[in-house]
């Protein structure tokens, strides 16, 4: 949900986090 991260718009759970950070959460692999 995070404007500066379009393709981490996969990643409901993760706001403003970082990098590989929502994909350590979320683990859509």
């Amino acid at each position: 949900m995070g404007p500066d991260y379009p393709g981490f718009d996969r990643f409901p759970q993760v706001t403003s986090r970082g990098s590989s950070g929502p994909v350590r959460l979320s683990g859509p692999d």
